[in-house]
């Protein structure tokens, strides 16, 4: 990964950074079978309390863009994923459990990129409950743009998803970053 917090993180921020190229090439290797250890995420955090992850530039990633999990249920804005750009991730744009806030980012161009490399490529996808998914701008991803997937929880709930522009381009794969970060609000 680019960056890992194993265990628990408590009141971690991650702001202004760039994380590119983090298991991309190996995953153009003929035969290659994915990631089963995840360590081609971009940012990847265990378990998450008071986490806040914001402007960052996160591209070309051979799995997760930002993964973020183990959270307990505290309620909403426990955790934040705001002001992100995400572009060229072979797996999950963004992938998060209990109690997270994304808002405010850009997702593009997620997609599996090697045919045997496995995943399932959404946009976002809050697998917890207590999430808010709002004001975010997702363009040309594999399957979902948003995907609610409540992994190991018998009682989903409290998950909320308004004000999102999801859409596929023409221009796709070959749009500009520097397009793109023009976009930035």
């Amino acid at each position: 990964s680019g960056i890992m917090g194993g265990g628990t993180a408590r009141d971690l921020t991650i702001k202004n950074v760039q994380v590119d190229n983090i298991g991309w090439e190996i995953n153009s290797y003929p035969g290659y079978q994915g990631d089963p250890q995840g360590d081609a995420r971009g940012i990847r955090i265990g378990g998450a309390e008071n986490v806040h992850i914001s402007y960052c530039y996160i591209y070309k990633i051979g799995a997760d863009g930002i993964n973020a999990g183990g959270s307990p249920e505290n309620g909403y804005a426990n955790n934040t994923i705001h002001h992100n750009i995400l572009l060229d991730i072979n797996d999950d744009a963004i992938t998060t459990k209990h109690s997270f806030d994304i808002y405010k980012n850009i997702v593009g161009r997620s997609f599996n990129h090697w045919n045997d490399a496995g995943g399932h490529p959404d946009g976002i996808s809050p697998q917890g409950n207590y999430s808010r998914v709002y004001n975010n701008e997702i363009f040309d991803v594999h399957t979902q743009g948003i995907f609610m997937n409540p992994v190991n929880i018998k009682n989903y709930h409290a998950t909320r998803v308004y004000n999102n522009l999801v859409y596929l381009t023409q221009r796709g794969i070959d749009e500009d970053i520097y397009n793109v970060k023009g976009r930035m609000y």
